[in-house]
């Protein structure tokens, strides 16, 4: 795993600073549950020992049941019984901790996130896809709260194995540092692991934000797609996505299970070794059958990880891509700013002009270069053009939705960059012509309703002037501005 990911750990802790008691609450059945683990094989090695064997029980229980065998083997029932109920009760507690921990923190980025969307350029909403947005949203940002509990587990974990690793040392020493032996090969594999992995998840994560984009259009479009009698092609579109998608997933998957397999095989190795040199100090009474039983449960449970650290490492390493892309949504600035003197725009009487505006898109320059016009109060304008002439930019302007690269936009009189953010689109009544696009370039969008007959028009569009009269208006209060596009081929009957 790469070690730039462990700083996007670090985005996390804010947000459990809100949920200090709960989070504290949680390590402390963390450290409870550590410790009661430590007890759980203990009933059954006095069973074995005393209750079974001819092992004189320990001082404490003798004194409260005395020797008698019937009473120890209760006595161990009853231990056991005991454990198990605190094991539980204990586990019970700390899930409806982690979870209240879990979804109040993906709560709050949740929210954060989507208020901070809200407030970035309308050109950086342009460059990412809705699907996108709605999947960092709703997905992404979930895993602060996830990762913030599954740390817990792993520190329980950790705490267990250290507390089994010392006993197993006072017991037998010479045991207990033979099973060591398989975590330099287990922690080989994980690394060789986390390197190949995260280029996979990263395109099934890619190729399931392409899924919801291409639902969400679908159904935001379904009158356009209806109309056209394109379900069948849409269908066709989102079921070889699906396909190209369920690939990627099961060539993981199958990855995931390969490092599941050699993980198990390092660790099915360290039990045969210590099962066999255990059976030989049992053999020469260095150890009893009790300790021995003992000795394998705590090897068992140090081991469960490792045969586990597969999808244990695979949901961590996506859940910290997850909170990479997350944050680095966080980490986009708005690139339109409130001014450091704002002053509120009162009621605008109408007038609006550009002087010598230009305005580029990241990956296509020059979409408005030395623009200069004015319009009256009462004036109606229509502003037409074939698409991406940049109708919709240089309306966009004018509430600054986004910011011209040079020149000015002003309104009567006044530099729209000089008033406050809030003020600016409230002077303006906008009515919004329903359009539809589909989630892929303009070409395809356009030739979605009547593929082979769009080229040859489109060539000969491109040479013509635009029509004089618009085919719709966008109304505004003073004075109104239009946009529209230039339609390449008749609709289809």
């Amino acid at each position: 795993m790469k070690r730039e990911y462990w700083r996007y750990l670090l985005y996390v802790f804010p947000y459990l600073r809100r949920y200090r008691l709960l989070f504290a609450s949680s390590i402390l059945l963390t450290i409870a549950g550590a410790v009661v683990a430590l007890a759980d094989p203990w009933p059954l090695a006095f069973l074995v020992d005393s209750g079974l064997g001819h092992h004189a029980p320990p001082a404490f229980i003798g004194s409260l049941v005395g020797t008698d065998r019937g009473h120890l083997i209760l006595a161990a029932v009853a231990g056991g019984f005991l454990l198990a109920f605190l094991i539980q009760g204990i586990a019970v507690l700390t899930e409806y901790v982690n979870t209240k921990v879990d979804l109040s923190v993906s709560l709050d980025v949740r929210s954060d996130l989507f208020a901070h969307c809200q407030r970035l350029s309308q050109s950086f909403h342009d460059s990412l896809t809705s699907g996108d947005f709605m999947y960092r949203i709703n997905f992404e940002a979930t895993q602060y709260g996830t990762m913030s509990v599954a740390l817990l587990p792993l520190a329980q974990s950790a705490l267990t194995l250290v507390g089994m690793f010392v006993v197993a040392l006072r017991i037998d020493a010479e045991l207990a540092l033979l099973s060591l032996l398989v975590v330099p090969c287990v922690y080989y594999s994980i690394g060789r692991y986390g390197k190949h992995i995260e280029p996979r998840m990263i395109k099934v994560r890619n190729l399931e934000a392409l899924s919801l984009t291409m639902v969400n259009t679908a159904m935001a479009m379904l009158r356009v797609i209806t109309a056209f009698n394109r379900q069948e092609y849409e269908h066709r579109r989102f079921r070889k996505q699906g396909e190209s998608m369920v690939k990627a997933r099961v060539r993981l998957t199958v990855y995931q299970m390969l490092f599941s397999m050699v993980v198990a095989l390092f660790t099915a190795a360290g039990v045969g070794g210590v099962l066999y040199v255990g059976a030989r100090h049992v053999i020469s009474g260095q150890l009893s059958v009790g300790q021995l039983l003992v000795l394998l449960n705590y090897i068992h449970a140090m081991y469960q990880p490792l045969s586990t650290i597969s999808s244990t490492i695979s949901s961590f390493q996506q859940r910290l891509i997850s909170i990479k892309f997350a944050r680095r949504l966080f980490e986009m600035q708005p690139e339109v700013k409130e001014p450091p003197h704002a002053v509120p725009l009162s009621r605008a009487k109408g007038g609006v002009r550009f002087e010598h505006v230009t305005f580029d898109y990241p990956r296509r320059e020059g979409t408005l270069r030395d623009v200069t016009f004015e319009v009256q109060p009462g004036e109606a304008v229509a502003i037409v053009g074939v698409t991406g002439a940049g109708k919709s930019t240089l309306v966009s302007l004018i509430p600054r939705f986004m910011n011209p690269a040079g020149g000015r936009v002003l309104i009567d009189g006044r530099d729209v960059r000089e008033a406050s953010l809030h003020s600016v689109p409230c002077c303006f009544l906008k009515a919004s012509w329903p359009t539809s696009v589909t989630a892929s370039r303009t070409r395809p969008s356009r030739r979605s309703s009547k593929p082979r007959s769009w080229q040859t028009p489109m060539t000969s569009s491109r040479s013509c002037r635009p029509p004089t009269k618009p085919s719709s208006v966008t109304g505004g209060r003073g004075s109104r501005v239009a946009s529209v596009s230039a339609s390449p081929s008749p609709a289809p009957s």
